[in-house]
C-alpha cells in the first residue's frame, strides 16, 4: 500500500515513473487424460505504469503460444 499523492510527487521531483511487469503462465485444464498426458499451457506478459496524475494505465496482454520461441536470445 502506498500513498498515491507522495509517490506521484516524489516520482515527479526525481523526473522517473514507475513500471511494473507481469510475466505468468496459464495451464488449460480439462478434457481427456487420453488426449494428452501434458495439459497445454500459455504464456502471456503485460506491462502496467503510473501516470504523473497518479492513474495506472496498461498495455494489452500478449499471449505467447511457444515461451521457449520469443525468449531466446538474438
Amino acid at each position: 500500500m502506498v500513498d498515491a499523492e507522495y509517490l506521484g510527487a516524489k516520482l515527479r521531483e526525481l523526473d522517473r515513473c514507475l513500471i511494473w511487469t507481469a510475466l505468468g503462465v496459464k495451464w488449460m485444464l480439462g478434457g481427456s487424460a487420453k488426449e494428452s498426458k501434458r495439459a497445454p499451457k500459455r504464456t502471456f506478459s503485460q506491462v502496467a505504469w503510473m501516470d504523473l496524475d497518479g492513474t495506472i494505465q496498461q498495455s494489452e496482454l500478449v499471449f505467447f503460444d511457444d515461451f521457449n520461441d520469443k525468449t531466446r536470445l538474438a
